[in-house]
C-alpha cells in the first residue's frame, strides 16, 4: 500500500492537476487523475510530482499509459495519449535546476535541527566568554 502523506492536500501546485477529470466511466462517474494514481495503489502526489519533474513527453507518455493500463479502462492508449496531453499541461513548470520539487526543500525538522544546534553552539560560546 502507498504511504500517506499528510501534508500533500496542501501543496496546490499539483491539486490542479490531480483533481482535473479525465472523463467520464461507462458506469456514468467521472473520473479523475487522482483517481487513477489512487485505483493503481500509488501516493497521488508522489505520482504527481514525478510527472511534473520529468519532461513533457516523457511525462505525458507515462500518464497515457497509467490512464490506458488501468483495471476496466474505458481508453485505449491512442485516446490515453489524447487525454494524458490536455493534462499534463496542468502540471507546473519542472524545477530550473532539474531537482524534483520535494527533495530540492529542506523538510522542517532538518531546518529546526540545524538551528538548535546554532543555538547550542551560540550558547556555549557565551558561557566561555562570561567566565
Amino acid at each position: 500500500m502507498a504511504s500517506t502523506d499528510v501534508t500533500a492536500l496542501g501543496r496546490s501546485d499539483l491539486n490542479h492537476f490531480l483533481f482535473a477529470e479525465i472523463g467520464t466511466e461507462a458506469n456514468g462517474v467521472g473520473l479523475s487523475v487522482l483517481s487513477v494514481f489512487a485505483r493503481i495503489g500509488a501516493d497521488p502526489w508522489n505520482e504527481a510530482g514525478r510527472l511534473a519533474a520529468l519532461p513533457r513527453a516523457d511525462a505525458r507518455e507515462s500518464l497515457a499509459r497509467t490512464i490506458a493500463g488501468m483495471p476496466k479502462s474505458a481508453w485505449p492508449l491512442p485516446d490515453a495519449a489524447s487525454i494524458a496531453a490536455r493534462l499534463i499541461e496542468l502540471l507546473p513548470a519542472r524545477p530550473t535546476l532539474g531537482l524534483p520539487g520535494r527533495a530540492a526543500a529542506w523538510p522542517l525538522n532538518r531546518i529546526a535541527l540545524i538551528g538548535a544546534a546554532i543555538a547550542l553552539v551560540l550558547g556555549f560560546a557565551f558561557m566561555l566568554l562570561s567566565q
